[in-house]
Formats: C-alpha cells, structure tokens, sequence
C-alpha cells in the first residue's frame, strides 16, 4: 500500500483511486472515481451512478434524485420519462408542504402547488399569511374547478362571495373597464345571475341585466332592448324597447249623479304604448245619462292629442259608444256615438255592463 498526504488529503492506495480527506478538510483538485460506484459524503447521503452516464443522490440510504443518461430528472422515482418527473405520497395541506410548492422569500406569501396523482387530480394552492386556501383551482379529469375539488362541468366556479367572474378592460377609459358576473353566491339574491359593470376603482357600478331563477329576466331602470340593426322608417325617433308592464287599475266616475255598482280594469303597457280595458256597472245615473267620466287611469296620456277607444254595452243588442282619454292626464270618458252631450244614438242604462277598451301614448 502507498500513501500520499497533501494538505490533509489521503490517497489511500495508487492502484485504487479513493481519497479521503481527514480532519480539518481539504480541497480535492484531481477528478476522483470509486470502486463500489457510489461517494458517500456524510452520514447516510450519497452520490452514485448506479448505470452508465447515470447520476443519483441519496439521502437516509435512499435514493432522491436521478439524472439520466438522456438527460431526464426524476424525483422519487429511478425511471423519469420527462424532463422533471416527480413521485411522492399525498400530504395534507397545511400540515406539511405539497409535493411541488413554489415560494418566495417572504413567507407570509407564500404560493404553493400540490399534484394529486391518486384522483387524476392536478390541484393548485395559495398561501397567506402561513394559511393555505384550498381548492383555487384544481384540474380533474379535463374539467376545470375554481373553488371546488370535485369539478363535473367543463368550467365549475364555487365560492361564498358576490363576485365570481369578474373581467378588467386593460385600457385607458375609466367610465366602463370592469366587468362582473355575480352568480347566487350570496343568499340575498335567491340564486339569481347577475351581470353588472363598474368604474374606475371597481367600487360602485351599475346593474346591465338580471336572470333570476325561474328564468326571467330583467333590466334596470333605462335599459331595454336595442332593435337598431332592424330596418328603418322615415319618420323612426327610437328603436329601444325600454319597458314593459301589466297590471290592474280602478275606473273611478267623477260625473255628476253617476254612482258605480262594480268596477274592475287592465293594462298593459309596451314602451311607451298602453292599452286599457275596464268594465264599470252603473248603481245610479246622472242627468247627463250619454257621457260618463273616469279616471284613475295607470299612466298620464301624452299632451300631445287626445286617444280613442270603443266601449260596448254588454246586452244582446250591445249599444256601441266611444271612449276617450284626455290629453296630458289620466281621465277617460266613454260618450254617445254622435259625441254630444245628451245624444240620440244611445244613453247607459243601470245594472248593465260596459266594456271599454282604449289604447293610447304616455
């Protein structure tokens, strides 16, 4: 045996190529090979190339990492068939790191990833202020999961506040760059849908359409339907359906002597087009028995021109008269058909009924 010390290096035989340095250390410039393939380094650590052009490192009498010959990286694993392949049991969140975390200095934010091979299963983590939340976004066979850890939908979105989508315009116009889909995560809003924009900051913001639950959908005060692509006329001055109501009114009679038995009316009303019917029976009639005034209608008329109507008596022979709205107001009248006070044509008869109908402008 020959022996070979420099600067605290031992070379323990020339016919093989070990070194060993003592106490104190020591720096090795030469390339060193082993006999047994494998360099221990301390205590159960090691470094080995168990195949040709292959290298492996150990810790606790294990293998951790392997390089291949090809220049693939496994963890966990002796047979990597990607660039980086990594093998490991499932740890809980929050009770020891994932199997891949990414991090940054600061530890109070730190980001972490976990790969969940056992479900299929690719789940993404964020960490706050050391508290893991769960569930940002997992990735479970081809569905995608925001909030939820078992996706059955393409795109499944599941969290306890307002907002779940929101869409930030990246431009220069302040009054309408943020986008929200507010989607039944607040019991408040019995599970309806909401589409709303906001502006500058985010704060505030106005409501565009609602979708509630039992399929209807509405629209805010101002909005409506736009048919501008449709085609023209001359005389168009709008091309927004901005409203549309139905409901019931009361007729009350404001002649002279005139006193009601029964009463009831309808509307309806598109845009700015609204259609009354109503039905009055008359208990006593005053001395101007051919002309009946009313009002109570559910919107003032346009001050532009007065509205006409038909009313009918609701008798075999159904005397015909005519009803009229007011202009600028809510009155309606129903008159004789030669339209004079007292008229020949036809005068209202007590305990029957009279139906009118009037559509007119507001």
């Amino acid at each position: 045996m020959s022996t070979l010390k420099t600067n605290n290096i031992e070379h323990l035989d020339a016919s093989t190529p070990s070194i060993q340095t003592t106490i104190g250390g020591g720096t090795i410039l030469a390339g060193v090979s082993t006999v047994s393939g494998a360099l221990n380094v301390g205590s159960g650590t090691s470094i080995s190339s168990p195949a040709t052009n292959t290298l492996a490192l150990g810790t606790n009498d294990v293998e951790r990492l392997r390089i291949t010959s090809t220049g693939l990286v496994g963890i966990g694993t002796d047979n990597p068939d990607e660039e980086l392949t990594v093998v490991g049991s499932i740890k809980a969140v929050g009770s020891s790191d994932p199997n891949i975390r990414v991090s940054s200095t600061n530890t109070a934010y730190n980001g972490s990833m976990r790969l969940n091979t056992t479900n299929n299963t690719l789940e993404f983590f964020t960490r706050y202020a050391g508290t893991y939340y769960t569930n940002n976004l997992v990735l479970k066979q081809g569905n995608v999961g925001v909030g939820t850890d078992n996706p059955t939908k393409a795109l499944q979105i599941s969290q306890n506040s307002d907002c779940a989508i929101r869409i930030d315009a990246n431009n220069s116009n302040a009054n309408a760059r943020t986008w929200e889909i507010i989607v039944g995560g607040n019991p408040s809003n019995n599970a309806e849908m909401v589409f709303r924009t906001r502006q500058d900051d985010g704060t505030g913001g106005s409501e565009c359409v609602r979708f509630t639950r039992s399929g209807v959908i509405k629209l805010p005060d101002g909005g409506g339907v736009d048919f501008s692509a449709t085609g023209d006329a001359s005389g168009m001055t709008s091309e927004l359906l901005d409203d549309y109501e139905e409901g019931t009114w009361t007729p009350n009679i404001t002649s002279s002597g005139y006193t009601l038995s029964t009463t009831s009316g309808y509307y309806t009303k598109i845009g700015n087009l609204v259609s009354v019917h109503f039905q009055v029976k008359f208990s006593a009639i005053g001395s101007n028995n051919a002309s009946a005034a009313f009002n109570g209608l559910p919107f003032n008329s346009s001050s532009a021109f007065h509205h006409a109507g038909v009313c009918r008596e609701s008798t075999a022979y159904g005397d015909i008269f005519v009803a009229q709205v007011t202009a600028g107001n809510a009155n309606v009248a129903i008159n004789s058909m030669d339209g004079v006070v007292n008229g020949d044509n036809a005068i209202f008869v007590t305990a029957r009924n009279y139906n009118a109908q009037i559509t007119y402008f507001v």
